[in-house]
């Protein structure tokens, strides 16, 4: 029973330490590049739909922070993502608001 709350980082296990310091590295790592065998399947499935350029493209993936995501930076990133997204899939329609849900969806 907490009195207060602590100031400092507190976990309810030494695993959910854990997991937090290995999420935290992540995000300290920007950008990484895809694994060569996810590159090799990306340059397959372009080569199949007649899309192969010649070059290999220069795909990474991050993790972002929540706690950044008023950041230009990060606006302007989820911002490609959506566009990415609705390059491939149609809008996905809330029913009863009547609004496309992929930037929320990207968002969570």
């Amino acid at each position: 029973d907490f009195k207060r709350l602590p100031e400092e980082d507190w976990f309810c296990t030494v695993d959910c330490k854990r997991i937090h310091e290995a999420i935290s590295n992540v995000v300290l790592a920007g950008a990484i590049q895809l694994r060569q065998s996810d590159l090799d399947l990306i340059r397959r499935k372009r080569s199949d739909k007649g899309l192969d350029t010649g070059t290999d493209p220069d795909l990474r993936w991050r993790l972002l922070l929540s706690s950044n995501w008023n950041g230009e930076d990060c606006k302007l990133l989820l911002g490609k993502v959506v566009d990415i997204f609705h390059e491939s899939f149609a809008p996905i329609q809330d029913v009863t608001m009547k609004e496309d849900l992929i930037p929320q969806m990207i968002k969570g």
